[in-house]
């Protein structure tokens, strides 16, 4: 089967994309008003680390995630783009659940408290306690002798 074309228009770095050239115009303007009233950049520590999203020249939002104790200016561990149909409220989310999953451990008892901690919101909430769970099934076939692989498989449920 052919695969749609795809109408691309450009203004500066921004560009919109459509399958005519009225909806990538669309996209465009689109883009542009998400630029014109796009917020500040917002800044948080929520599990030791700093979290930063902000809106970027091409009408996404991107995000960095920062260990300040590493070294002196910081190890960057995660730095992304997250889309731009999303609120920002959307991307501070999903930024939380990717700190929340990066200092989560097995040792952590409350997993529920830690959830809460990282105030996602319900989407990510499921997400995260999804992928606890696996994390926490996972840990446990490791401890009854099971190989990585198998542990892979059973944790997953194939």
């Amino acid at each position: 089967m052919r695969k749609p074309k795809t109408i691309t228009v450009q203004r500066g770095r921004v560009v919109g994309e459509g399958a005519t050239k009225t909806l990538a115009n669309a996209d465009l303007a689109s883009k542009i008003d998400f630029l014109c009233h796009a917020e500040g950049a917002h800044i948080e520590v929520r599990f030791g680390l700093v979290l930063i999203v902000c809106s970027g020249p091409t009408a996404e939002w991107s995000y960095q995630v920062v260990d300040p104790a590493h070294e002196r200016e910081g190890k960057v561990f995660y730095q992304n783009g997250l889309g731009g149909n999303l609120t920002m409220r959307q991307a501070i989310s999903r930024v939380r659940l990717y700190a929340a999953q990066r200092d989560w451990k097995p040792q952590i008892g409350d997993d529920e408290g830690f959830i809460a901690r990282a105030e996602c919101q319900s989407e990510q909430e499921r997400d995260l306690r999804h992928w606890i769970k696996w994390q926490r099934s996972y840990a446990d076939l490791i401890k009854a002798g099971k190989t990585h692989a198998e542990a892979h498989q059973q944790a997953t449920g194939y």
